[in-house]
Protein backbone atom coordinates (compact mmCIF):
# COMPACT_ATOMS: atom_id res chain seq x y z
CA UNK A 1 0.00 0.00 0.00
CA UNK A 2 1.61 2.95 -1.10
CA UNK A 3 0.95 6.72 0.71
CA UNK A 4 2.12 9.82 0.63
CA UNK A 5 1.89 13.08 2.72
CA UNK A 6 -0.21 16.24 1.70
CA UNK A 7 1.47 19.88 2.69
CA UNK A 8 1.92 23.26 0.85
CA UNK A 9 5.54 23.24 -0.60
CA UNK A 10 6.31 25.17 2.15
CA UNK A 11 5.44 22.37 4.73
CA UNK A 12 2.92 23.91 5.96
CA UNK A 13 -0.89 22.50 6.46
CA UNK A 14 -3.57 23.20 3.82
CA UNK A 15 -6.21 25.34 5.57
CA UNK A 16 -8.41 22.94 7.55
CA UNK A 17 -9.93 25.76 9.47
CA UNK A 18 -11.67 26.74 6.13
CA UNK A 19 -12.83 23.56 5.22
CA UNK A 20 -13.50 22.46 8.93
CA UNK A 21 -16.08 25.29 8.54
CA UNK A 22 -17.66 24.12 5.25
CA UNK A 23 -17.85 20.53 6.75
CA UNK A 24 -19.87 21.83 10.28
CA UNK A 25 -22.19 24.11 8.31
CA UNK A 26 -23.15 21.53 5.63
CA UNK A 27 -23.31 18.97 8.85
CA UNK A 28 -25.32 20.90 10.68
CA UNK A 29 -27.78 21.92 7.98
CA UNK A 30 -28.55 18.31 7.35
CA UNK A 31 -29.57 17.64 10.72
CA UNK A 32 -32.36 19.85 10.59
CA UNK A 33 -35.84 18.41 10.86
CA UNK A 34 -39.68 19.49 11.39
CA UNK A 35 -39.86 17.33 14.99
CA UNK A 36 -37.50 19.41 17.60
CA UNK A 37 -34.15 18.09 17.32
CA UNK A 38 -33.19 15.38 19.70
CA UNK A 39 -30.24 15.91 21.44
CA UNK A 40 -26.76 13.26 20.93
CA UNK A 41 -23.41 13.78 22.77
CA UNK A 42 -21.24 14.71 19.75
CA UNK A 43 -17.79 15.85 19.90
CA UNK A 44 -15.54 18.02 17.13
CA UNK A 45 -12.80 15.91 15.32
CA UNK A 46 -9.53 17.52 13.57
CA UNK A 47 -8.83 15.60 10.46
CA UNK A 48 -5.19 16.22 9.63
CA UNK A 49 -5.18 17.27 6.19
CA UNK A 50 -1.21 17.38 6.37
CA UNK A 51 -1.15 13.57 6.92
CA UNK A 52 -1.22 9.94 4.74
CA UNK A 53 -3.25 9.87 1.53
CA UNK A 54 -3.90 6.45 -0.55
CA UNK A 55 -2.60 5.99 -3.65
CA UNK A 56 -4.71 3.72 -6.05
CA UNK A 57 -2.24 1.67 -8.03
CA UNK A 58 -3.33 1.16 -10.81
CA UNK A 59 -3.17 3.72 -12.09
CA UNK A 60 -0.50 5.62 -9.73
CA UNK A 61 -0.05 9.24 -8.77
CA UNK A 62 -4.16 9.47 -7.72
CA UNK A 63 -4.36 9.58 -4.32
CA UNK A 64 -7.00 10.10 -1.98
CA UNK A 65 -8.57 10.40 2.02
CA UNK A 66 -11.54 10.89 3.78
CA UNK A 67 -12.83 11.36 7.10
CA UNK A 68 -16.83 10.84 7.97
CA UNK A 69 -18.58 12.88 10.42
CA UNK A 70 -22.20 12.61 11.61
CA UNK A 71 -24.29 13.47 8.85
CA UNK A 72 -21.60 14.46 5.82
CA UNK A 73 -18.14 12.76 4.87
CA UNK A 74 -15.15 15.31 3.95
CA UNK A 75 -12.67 14.00 1.38
CA UNK A 76 -8.82 14.98 0.06
CA UNK A 77 -8.14 14.23 -3.62
CA UNK A 78 -4.79 14.62 -5.07
CA UNK A 79 -3.03 14.19 -8.35
CA UNK A 80 0.51 13.93 -9.05
CA UNK A 81 2.30 16.31 -11.52
CA UNK A 82 2.07 14.01 -15.30
CA UNK A 83 -0.52 12.02 -13.87
CA UNK A 84 -4.05 13.62 -14.01
CA UNK A 85 -5.02 14.36 -17.40
CA UNK A 86 -4.92 10.94 -18.41
CA UNK A 87 -5.92 9.45 -14.64
CA UNK A 88 -8.79 6.43 -15.97
CA UNK A 89 -12.05 8.27 -14.41
CA UNK A 90 -15.91 7.57 -14.82
CA UNK A 91 -18.70 9.42 -14.25
CA UNK A 92 -19.97 9.88 -10.96
CA UNK A 93 -23.62 10.16 -9.58
CA UNK A 94 -24.07 10.39 -5.67
CA UNK A 95 -24.91 12.33 -2.62
CA UNK A 96 -24.88 16.05 -2.89
CA UNK A 97 -21.34 17.32 -2.47
CA UNK A 98 -19.32 20.68 -2.70
CA UNK A 99 -16.03 20.77 -3.58
CA UNK A 100 -12.82 23.62 -4.01
CA UNK A 101 -10.12 23.78 -5.54
CA UNK A 102 -6.62 24.22 -3.46
CA UNK A 103 -4.00 23.48 -5.72
CA UNK A 104 -3.58 23.26 -10.01
CA UNK A 105 -6.90 23.33 -12.48
CA UNK A 106 -9.87 20.74 -12.93
CA UNK A 107 -12.12 20.57 -16.04
CA UNK A 108 -15.31 19.99 -14.42
CA UNK A 109 -18.73 19.12 -16.31
CA UNK A 110 -22.19 18.01 -14.65
CA UNK A 111 -25.28 17.73 -15.50
CA UNK A 112 -27.83 14.61 -18.04
CA UNK A 113 -26.65 17.01 -20.97
CA UNK A 114 -22.96 18.02 -19.30
CA UNK A 115 -24.79 21.62 -19.79
CA UNK A 116 -22.23 23.10 -17.03
CA UNK A 117 -18.60 22.71 -17.90
CA UNK A 118 -16.28 24.84 -16.51
CA UNK A 119 -12.22 25.08 -15.70
CA UNK A 120 -12.05 25.35 -11.92
CA UNK A 121 -9.20 27.23 -10.43
CA UNK A 122 -7.54 27.64 -6.73
CA UNK A 123 -10.64 28.82 -4.52
CA UNK A 124 -13.14 28.14 -7.61
CA UNK A 125 -15.35 26.15 -5.88
CA UNK A 126 -19.00 23.71 -6.90
CA UNK A 127 -22.05 22.50 -5.71
CA UNK A 128 -23.33 19.46 -7.27
CA UNK A 129 -27.01 18.33 -6.86
CA UNK A 130 -27.78 14.63 -5.47
CA UNK A 131 -27.26 12.23 -8.09
CA UNK A 132 -26.52 14.77 -10.74
CA UNK A 133 -23.97 13.26 -13.34
CA UNK A 134 -19.93 14.70 -13.07
CA UNK A 135 -16.81 14.29 -13.62
CA UNK A 136 -13.75 16.04 -13.59
CA UNK A 137 -10.25 16.17 -15.25
CA UNK A 138 -7.26 16.51 -13.00
CA UNK A 139 -4.43 19.05 -14.09
CA UNK A 140 -6.07 20.61 -16.66
CA UNK A 141 -4.25 23.44 -17.29
CA UNK A 142 -0.37 21.98 -18.04
CA UNK A 143 -0.95 18.57 -16.10
CA UNK A 144 0.24 19.92 -12.86
CA UNK A 145 0.06 18.54 -9.61
CA UNK A 146 -3.67 19.38 -8.37
CA UNK A 147 -5.24 19.08 -5.04
CA UNK A 148 -9.60 19.28 -4.80
CA UNK A 149 -11.48 19.04 -1.06
CA UNK A 150 -15.28 18.09 -1.15
CA UNK A 151 -17.97 17.77 1.40
CA UNK A 152 -20.69 15.21 0.85
CA UNK A 153 -23.44 16.23 2.48
CA UNK A 154 -24.90 12.31 3.10
CA UNK A 155 -22.38 9.99 4.75
CA UNK A 156 -20.42 8.23 2.12
CA UNK A 157 -20.90 5.14 3.71
CA UNK A 158 -19.83 3.45 0.80
CA UNK A 159 -16.34 4.23 1.48
CA UNK A 160 -16.05 2.15 4.71
CA UNK A 161 -14.97 2.77 8.36
CA UNK A 162 -12.74 5.98 9.20
CA UNK A 163 -9.91 3.54 10.21
CA UNK A 164 -9.86 1.77 6.81
CA UNK A 165 -6.42 0.98 6.09
CA UNK A 166 -6.13 0.31 2.36
CA UNK A 167 -7.96 2.74 -0.53
CA UNK A 168 -11.80 2.38 -0.31
CA UNK A 169 -12.96 0.07 -3.13
CA UNK A 170 -16.25 2.49 -3.90
CA UNK A 171 -13.70 5.20 -4.68
CA UNK A 172 -11.34 2.43 -6.35
CA UNK A 173 -14.53 1.74 -8.87
CA UNK A 174 -14.46 5.00 -9.68
CA UNK A 175 -10.58 5.22 -10.71
CA UNK A 176 -10.41 1.95 -12.44
CA UNK A 177 -11.70 2.90 -15.62
CA UNK A 178 -12.39 0.39 -18.43
CA UNK A 179 -15.20 1.32 -21.85
CA UNK A 180 -17.22 -0.53 -20.18
CA UNK A 181 -17.67 0.12 -16.88
CA UNK A 182 -20.24 2.85 -17.16
CA UNK A 183 -21.43 5.54 -14.82
CA UNK A 184 -20.74 4.94 -11.12
CA UNK A 185 -23.32 5.60 -8.45
CA UNK A 186 -24.81 4.95 -5.16
CA UNK A 187 -27.12 2.49 -5.28
CA UNK A 188 -30.08 4.95 -4.34
CA UNK A 189 -28.78 7.03 -7.46
CA UNK A 190 -28.68 3.98 -9.78
CA UNK A 191 -32.65 3.29 -8.78
CA UNK A 192 -33.41 7.02 -9.10
CA UNK A 193 -36.97 7.23 -11.07
CA UNK A 194 -37.86 9.54 -14.08
CA UNK A 195 -34.07 10.98 -14.40
CA UNK A 196 -33.18 11.73 -18.19
CA UNK A 197 -30.78 10.21 -19.81
CA UNK A 198 -27.07 10.85 -19.69
CA UNK A 199 -25.81 11.96 -23.23
CA UNK A 200 -22.37 12.77 -22.52
CA UNK A 201 -19.21 10.96 -21.40
CA UNK A 202 -15.37 11.39 -19.84
CA UNK A 203 -14.41 11.15 -23.60
CA UNK A 204 -16.64 14.23 -24.59
CA UNK A 205 -15.19 15.69 -21.89
CA UNK A 206 -10.75 14.87 -22.65
CA UNK A 207 -11.71 16.24 -26.00
CA UNK A 208 -12.80 19.46 -24.46
CA UNK A 209 -10.58 22.61 -26.10
CA UNK A 210 -8.26 23.98 -23.81
CA UNK A 211 -9.73 26.97 -21.79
Amino acid sequence: MNRTSMSHPGGAAWPTTLLLGLSLAVTAGASRADAPLQYQPQAAQYFDTDGELFEFDPPGGFFMRFRHGPNSTYAIYRTEQGRGRQAPIRLNRHYEETGIVIKGSVLFKAGYDGEFERVLRPGDAILVPKCVPHGGIFGWDDDEETILFTTFVDKYVEYGPDDLDHPPEAMAEKVHFDPDSGIAATEECANMIGAPPVTWTIEDLRNAEAR
